[in-house]
Order: structure tokens, then sequence, then C-alpha cells
């Protein structure tokens, strides 16, 4: 049997993630092409969490992944992959999924 399943509008995504990371108390999974200023506060991992994200020179250059954010949460403990051509946006706190197209940056809140 399938667990129960939860539909999210865009109006509340960012609040729901925002509750979730921090209660969350198995390790966190998030995969998310771009990571704005602020991407720290805005969605607080911790040590043991893993984040995958882009980290190539063009993301960065063009605004679209910060990397003193990345600096960020690898000094909270939590563990930064990149890679390249990634344009997943999934986030799993144990036993609860988001999938659907935020990534972490404000713009990303202001537009859900």
């Amino acid at each position: 049997q399938l667990p129960s399943m939860l539909k999210l509008r865009s109006d509340d995504a960012w609040p729901r993630l925002r509750a979730i990371a921090r209660e969350h108390r198995a390790p966190a999974f998030v995969a998310v092409s771009f990571i704005g200023k602020g991407a720290a506060s805005q969605l607080p991992l911790r040590a043991g969490d893993t984040l995958v994200t882009r980290c190539d020179e063009a993301a960065v250059k063009a605004g679209l992944v910060d990397p003193r954010e990345l600096r960020r949460y690898l000094k909270c403990g939590v563990e930064v992959h990149a890679v390249a051509n990634l344009h997943a946006k999934a986030f799993v706190f144990g036993k609860i999924a988001f999938v659907g197209s935020t990534n972490i940056s404000m713009m990303s809140e202001r537009a859900s």
C-alpha cells in the first residue's frame, strides 16, 4: 500500500519547507540546481544533511549559485556535492519529500 501523499500549492511551499527543515531528525537530502544569497538561512540544514547542487563556473558567474552560501552549509557540517548539469529540485526529510520547481533562493520564494 502506498503512503498517502500531500499535494502542495506553490504559495505555501516555503513556509512548510522551512518548518520541516528546522524540525527534522533524520538526515536530510536536498538536490537543487541553484543556491542564492541567504540560502543557508532560508533553508536551515545541519550536520549530517546532504546538499547536491550545481557549482560550475557558469552558474557562479551568472549569480545562480552563491559560493558563500555553500561555505556556510559546509561550516554547519552539511555534506555538499556538485553536479554541473543538475536541474533537480527535490527535498527529502525522513519520510517527507518535496519535489517541484523550487530552488533555494529568495527569487524562488518570492515567485511561489
